[in-house]
């Protein structure tokens, strides 16, 4: 009954029952309850039914269970014979009705194919089922029946491809994989978080299923291929798991990746490493294997040890007899391999389009990992005994053991065995991928993290007209490359060598070339540094004299060039042949002489370069006209596309020449900058002598102190700016890492090094902070920058991440003299920039950074107006202490310092030709930088003098050290040294406790202040001084 007919519905509008009505109505109720009855009956009749069809499914499931098992019991026994298609049909014919072959039994809802995947492979072999399994995956079953058998999952949620693979039912899961038209949706069905192709890679322990593995690739979509299991792990993390990592494990992974390249960018997040790249989270496998075979082998040495020497003879003996399995009872992989991280299963699962870059905050140890073997190596089995003598009277005698043999070795070589090679073949195919395919930051974070430990390329494009050897050497020092680099660009720029040592008074040898050399130079520090494969070289060296053929030949010798870019004009084709024979593009520029082209294009010319696939003709048009000019480059062109004589290519690849626009003339980088006579007009500020004098005296009574006192954690300084140079050699032993963030080209990936200065100011602002702690350590990070309107811009976004890299590093202080304005276009940046600082600031890293000098405003530029009040706010000061006219808002300044005409170069310094003035608050942010740092070191130097060797005590000035870095216990340190009142009691008057007037006159009626040894009693006094206020907080 619908409710329209309900008789107890009444409409709102309805009259009121009158009394001559009363019998009617009574009437209306007996018919009512008579309704109702009828509806119950109705129901109960419905419930019945139901419970009729209920009984009659269970009873059609045991009908098809029984029937199932029949089927199955007939292929056994070979009383039911399915050995061809035409049999199939007949079967099926006269059965789908009778036996319900599309229905599902009352075993966990499984259809008739979870019943053959799970009949035992020794039972059931494929052969005898191979054609019914393919009738039954391509059958589609009238409406109402059970539709796609192979996309049903059982109770449990399993597939019957689930099923074959977890039973290692390898042939008959392929005979599945072939048969069905869109197999993709059934590889990617899940059972408890895990696919077909999850689940085929965590089964892998033997390679007799590597055929089903790759045909599971190559028929998976980039859903299926980047989905993540029940841990979070992507099949590509599978793969790349170290336990897995044997001789066949490398063609599996390279499928991975050729078929879906953005699987490289996916993440796994591990609850204390952070989101982790294939290759990070392959070397914390490894580390973790290598770490489990350790305490494996030391626990067996203890058990050794305990059992005494007669007990481990024997079981000595009896692991000789056991062969293979003894070495397997010390390590048991499987044990790792089924699920190596289950305490990690409540990690976030990445999604399909999870954003690249993002990998993680701390890198796991990299070179240690391939040292030694994971464990000894197995005995070599099959070899015969020179004593023994085999049984070969007949030729059947010997076809039988030849058998026997053959399955022997394929059942034992089957077996997973990880090794140390096959791992390094997997991390360096994981890393030549990365740093082909990726932009520099993505390639950082795929092999590092956040935290950078190794710089991927080596570019001084910008740098000076010269470079000295030495400079190089001392400079960069320091940095630390990977075995493979990006790329490696070299400007017009002269190297200038080490002076030739010769005997007595002879004159060093002429060269025998009018060729340079010297670059020579330059590769020789990189292989010196460990580099062994250059993927691009960019070098410039098309003014005359260039390089001569030879020491081009040294400089990349050895290095695998994959990309050529040396630009000098007609470069011979024998060096690119030798010397970089895998070489993938070259960039060749031609003087016009048509004999030139035609020395590239000859059979053994470039054409011989079996993986080159693109030349880029840099050409100028010499002395012939533009139409034989044009007409010798398409000959050319031809000449190289042509077929004949031509190694072994891809069917329908040819060579692609692409001519380039423009010249090709010379694009080398100069630098100006005569001497000038010397000249110091400048006004000096006493803030600046007091604390150079203090440098000068904390130097000498390091060098004085016997013995020697050394910090227990260096003072670290990340500087944020625009790099710095090398050739400066005032700052050049302080820098000790950096990272860069500024790009040079960001389509062509090419970037430029913290190492080089873009207008000199990174270098200015690391002097200044040197100059006040002349033992401070600089971690430098290099910001990106644009120039709208000729104005140089810092970018918000590179900014958020030299924080956080400087976060990520662990820093004392940062240094940040710069601003920036906030715009529509770059306010996520800025969002990004105030997290890294609020970030740093709850790391109890001190801050610093520039108020602007826009004029008298309310300063709203970034990083000053960030949120967190655990920042300083740095104004210039003039040299007599008032506050620089060009300062923005005075009440949001913390402190002011010299900022005007401050001068670098020391006035006492005769070698100087030319002093250099600086202004702005980003001059008086690096000098707090520079006296914080000081301050800081004071503390832990003096601490440790005190100790005198006593751990204890050293420990305890750590620990006095740690407490003073922090926002609120510096600010307390700094207004202890003593504020001015006519700068809004913000100026600091340093010679209060560092100048001479201060704790050194105070000292010189002492009769032991003439002992130098002892001076350093005057740094731990002020140390003293300085931490007795900020010991409170």
């Amino acid at each position: 009954m619908g409710p329209e007919e309900d008789p107890t519905l009444v409409p709102l509008d309805a009259e009121e029952p009158t009394l001559g009505d009363a019998g009617a109505e009574q009437d209306g109720l007996a018919e009512e309850n008579d309704d109702e009855k009828s509806s119950s009956e109705s129901e109960s009749e419905d419930e019945d039914e139901d419970e009729e069809e209920e009984e009659d499914e269970e009873v059609a499931r045991k009908n098809a269970r029984k029937k199932f098992d029949r089927i199955i019991s007939d292929l056994k026994d070979g009383k039911l014979v399915l050995d061809d298609r035409a049999k199939v049909r007949d079967f099926i014919a006269t059965r789908t009705q009778s036996d319900h072959l599309g229905k599902r039994s009352n075993h966990k809802g499984q259809n008739l194919l979870h019943m053959l995947a799970d009949t035992g492979k020794d039972e059931l072999p494929s052969r005898k089922i191979k054609y019914l399994v393919e009738a039954l995956v391509t059958m589609r079953w009238a409406a109402g029946e059970a539709g796609d058998l192979l996309a049903q999952q059982d109770t449990d949620g399993k597939t019957p491809l689930h099923c074959a693979i977890d039973l290692k039912h390898h042939r008959l899961a392929k005979i599945m994989v072939d048969s069905h038209p869109d197999i993709d949706v059934i590889i990617r069905t899940e059972s408890k978080r895990t696919n077909c192709l999850h689940l085929a890679l965590r089964n892998r322990t033997s390679t007799s299923g590597d055929e089903l593995l790759m045909s599971l690739i190559e028929k998976s979509s980039a859903a299926t291929l980047t989905a993540a299991d029940d841990s979070s792990l992507t099949p590509l993390h599978l793969a790349v798991d170290y336990a897995r990592c044997d001789d066949a494990e490398l063609a599996i992974v390279k499928a991975i990746v050729k078929k879906c390249p953005s699987t490289m960018d996916m993440t796994y997040e591990h609850k204390e490493r952070g989101l982790l790249s294939p290759y990070r989270y392959h070397e914390l496998r490894h580390s973790e294997e290598e770490k489990a075979a350790q305490e494996s082998a030391k626990t067996k040495r203890e058990s050794d040890q305990a059992a005494g020497p007669a007990e481990s003879v024997v079981h000595a003996k009896s692991s000789q007899r056991k062969g293979d399995g003894a070495l397997k009872e010390e390590r048991p992989l499987r044990q790792t391999v089924a699920n190596p991280l289950d305490k990690d299963k409540k990690t976030k699962m990445p999604t399909y389009d999870a954003p690249k870059g993002k990998y993680g905050t701390t890198a796991p140890t990299r070179s240690s990992t391939l040292d030694g073997p994971l464990q000894p190596k197995p005995k070599v089995e099959g070899k015969q005994d020179p004593g023994s003598k085999e049984d070969d009277a007949t030729p059947k005698h010997k076809e039988k053991k030849r058998r026997s043999e053959k399955k022997d070795t394929r059942t034992r070589s089957s077996k997973i065995r990880p090794t140390q090679e096959s791992a390094a073949k997997i991390k360096e195919f994981l890393k030549l991928y990365c740093l082909r395919h990726k932009k520099h930051d993505e390639a950082v974070e795929f092999l590092y993290g956040v935290q950078q430990d190794r710089q991927i390329y080596f570019d001084i494009f910008g740098s000076g007209p010269t470079l000295s050897q030495n400079r190089i050497q001392d400079g960069l020092k320091h940095v630390q490359f990977e075995d493979v680099l990006q790329y490696v660009a070299v400007p017009q720029v002269q190297i200038e060598g080490k002076p030739a040592v010769t005997k007595g008074n002879k004159t060093p040898p002429k060269p025998d070339s009018k060729g340079r050399t010297d670059y020579q130079l330059l590769f020789d520090w990189l292989k010196e540094k460990h580099v062994k494969k250059i993927i691009k070289v960019i070098v410039e060296d098309l003014e005359e004299p260039s390089h001569h053929d030879e020491a081009i030949e040294d400089c990349v010798d050895g290095m695998n060039v994959e990309i050529w870019d040396w630009r000098k004009l007609d470069i011979s084709p024998d060096i690119i042949k030798t010397k970089a024979p895998n070489v993938r593009e070259v960039n060749l520029y031609w003087s016009g002489n048509n004999v030139v082209l035609r020395g590239w294009s000859e059979g053994d010319g470039l054409r011989q370069l079996k993986k080159l696939k693109t030349i880029v003709l840099h050409p100028r048009q010499g002395l012939e006209t533009r139409k034989r000019h044009l007409a010798n480059i398409a000959e050319f062109t031809e000449r190289i596309q042509a077929d004949s004589d031509l190694p072994e290519r891809p069917k329908g690849e040819t060579i692609k020449v692409i001519v380039a626009k423009g010249s090709g003339g010379p694009r080398g980088s100069t630098a100006a900058g005569a001497d000038t006579a010397r000249e110091d007009p400048f006004e000096r500020h006493r803030w600046i002598t007091t604390m150079e004098e203090f440098a000068d005296f904390l130097i000498a009574a390091q060098k004085a102190a016997d013995p020697p006192v050394e910090l227990v954690r260096p003072v670290l300084v990340a500087l944020i700016d625009d790099g710095v140079d090398i050739n400066d050699q005032t700052i050049q032993s302080r820098v000790m890492a950096g990272r860069s963030f500024c790009h040079r080209s960001e389509p062509d990936n090419l970037n430029q090094g913290y190492y080089i200065s873009s207008g000199g100011h990174g270098t200015a602002m690391a002097g200044f902070i040197c100059k006040l702690c002349p033992d401070v350590q600089l971690y430098v990070l290099k910001l990106d920058e644009y120039y709208p309107d000729g104005k140089r811009t810092i970018t918000a976004r590179s900014a958020a991440k030299a924080v956080r890299a400087a976060v990520d590093k662990g820093v004392d202080i940062i240094s940040m003299s710069w601003t920036i304005e906030k715009t529509d276009t770059n306010k996520a940046d800025i969002e990004a920039l105030e997290k890294a600082i609020e970030l740093a600031a709850s790391r109890n890293i001190i801050m610093f950074c520039a108020a602007t000098d826009q004029g008298a405003y309310k300063d709203r530029s970034w990083p000053a107006a960030t949120g967190t009040k655990k920042i300083f706010k740095i104004g210039a000061a003039e040299a007599s202490g008032a506050l620089n006219k060009w300062v923005g808002d005075p009440s949001a300044v913390d402190y002011f310092m010299p900022g005007h005409q401050v001068v670098m170069e020391r006035q006492d310094d005769r070698l100087v030709a030319r002093f250099t003035p600086y202004t702005g608050s980003s001059v008086a942010t690096a000098l707090a930088s520079g006296l914080a740092a000081l301050i800081l070191y004071c503390v832990q130097l003096g601490g440790v003098f005190r100790a005198d060797e006593n751990q204890k005590f050293k420990d305890k000035a750590l620990t006095e050290y740690q407490k003073l870095k922090s926002h609120d216990r510096m600010k307390a340190a700094f207004d202890k040294i003593g504020l001015a009142k006519a700068s809004d009691g913000k100026f600091i008057e340093v010679w209060n406790y560092f100048g001479s007037n201060a704790f050194l006159k105070k000292r010189e009626s002492d009769p032991e202040f003439a002992l130098k040894d002892r001076w350093l009693e005057i740094v731990a006094e002020i140390g003293d001084e300085l931490k007795k206020t900020t010991m409170d907080f």
